[in-house]
């Protein structure tokens, strides 16, 4: 998963991502999945993975939390991110 070329980040008032006039805070849930990629880990196998190992989730739980991020912060992600995601 990547980030659209111009979205913007915003860690001084809590964690935010901004794009144009549109603006979302990152929940505390997905923090991990967002730091992941802000540090530069984009394939989402990998993303997977570590999230499950972080949670201490299975990988099917995982899987659900990253596409319900995709779906919560899909505005934010480059173009194609979402159906690689959902497999369609």
């Amino acid at each position: 998963m990547r980030w659209r070329s111009d979205v913007t980040f915003d860690d001084a008032n809590g964690v935010k991502i901004k794009r144009g006039t549109a603006e979302k805070e990152i929940a505390k849930k997905d923090l991990n999945i967002y730091e992941m990629m802000r540090s530069g880990i984009l394939d989402d196998d990998e993303i997977l993975k570590r999230l499950s190992e972080k949670s201490g989730e299975d990988t099917i739980s995982s899987g659900f939390r990253l596409a319900q991020f995709v779906e919560d912060y899909g505005e934010f992600l480059a173009e194609g991110e979402k159906s690689k995601v959902f497999g369609s």
